[in-house]
């Protein structure tokens, strides 16, 4: 892929880096928005139960705990097979000043695979309290935002990485 100008280079379509980001934006976007409807809206009406708030405030909690060690088994798969397909290229990953960066594909794997984790437990959080008008439900569509959002990939981060798994690779 070219990059399509918003480093500077001038290229014809967006590049990888861009396209990375633009997916975890959507992903993002897809729990605040959802959230933002939930709150605007009243589905449960006025009898919410609060039995069943509390048996899914459970199950999410079972979900976003059990997610994690998932998440990083994931992610240490992942790097080890982009490892290896640094490895196997001749620049190694490593572009030039200005150049476009190229995220192996198992990073980019990676970085949506996460982003979705997380948004999986913001959007579960939202329906909750859309059934339920449990407010605790909405601290997971928050907690999921910022997950997604501290993962977004930069240039900076992704180039590290890089460096990381090279360095590792030898």
């Amino acid at each position: 892929m070219t990059d399509g100008g918003a480093d500077g280079s001038g290229g014809r379509g967006p590049g990888e880096l861009l396209t990375l980001q633009m997916i975890v934006g959507a992903l993002a976007m897809g729990v605040a928005l959802f959230a933002a409807v939930a709150l605007v809206i009243d589905v449960a009406g006025p009898e919410a139960d609060p039995e069943l708030a509390n048996v899914l405030l459970a199950v999410l909690a079972f979900m976003a705990v059990g997610l994690i060690p998932v998440y990083f088994l994931v992610r240490r798969s992942f790097l080890s097979a982009a490892r290896e397909q640094l490895a196997q290229r001749e620049d190694r990953g490593r572009p030039g000043r200005g150049a476009e960066l190229t995220i192996p594909e198992p990073i980019r794997i990676l970085t949506i695979v996460g982003a979705a984790l997380a948004e999986s437990v913001g959007l579960f959080g939202t329906v909750i309290y859309m059934v339920t008008k449990a407010q605790l439900a909405l601290i997971a569509p928050a907690v999921a935002l910022v997950a997604i959002l501290a993962g977004m990939p930069t240039r900076g981060r992704l180039e590290a990485l890089l460096e990381s798994l090279t360095k590792e690779s030898y």
